[in-house]
């Protein structure tokens, strides 16, 4: 009976570690040599993946238009509103990993630019 306690309290308590670990992610981003600046960034993490995040944003401001989000799950997306500038990179920062993209890069759809990526756990 005793094992059976300490199973099950073990996975409990690693589901609410992997719980806290994905509600605590954040994205810090810079601009690099960006002509016509992205004026629109955002991201989104899918709820069926439990993430949760925010970027620090400062000194730029953040802006949102959920509406218009690809729906692949498992991923998050960039979006960059100021589609008529392909040149620029934007870098974003997690854990020990770092990713830049180039505007060019960006996929288009509808009026806006949208980056797709996995990021790992």
């Amino acid at each position: 009976m005793l094992m059976k306690i300490q199973s099950v309290f073990a996975i409990w308590a690693f589901l609410l570690a992997s719980y806290v670990y994905c509600s605590d992610i954040t994205f810090d981003y810079e601009y690099k040599q960006a002509s016509g600046l992205f004026y629109y960034v955002d991201y989104q993490f899918y709820t069926s993946k439990g993430y949760s995040g925010s970027f620090n944003t400062k000194p730029y401001s953040i802006a949102s238009d959920t509406g218009k989000w690809c729906s692949r799950d498992g991923i998050f997306c960039v979006q960059d509103k100021n589609v008529g500038s392909t040149s620029g990179e934007i870098i974003l920062f997690y854990a020990n990993q770092q990713k830049t993209y180039s505007k060019s890069q960006f996929h288009k759809s509808g009026s806006l630019n949208q980056i797709f990526d996995r990021w790992k756990d």
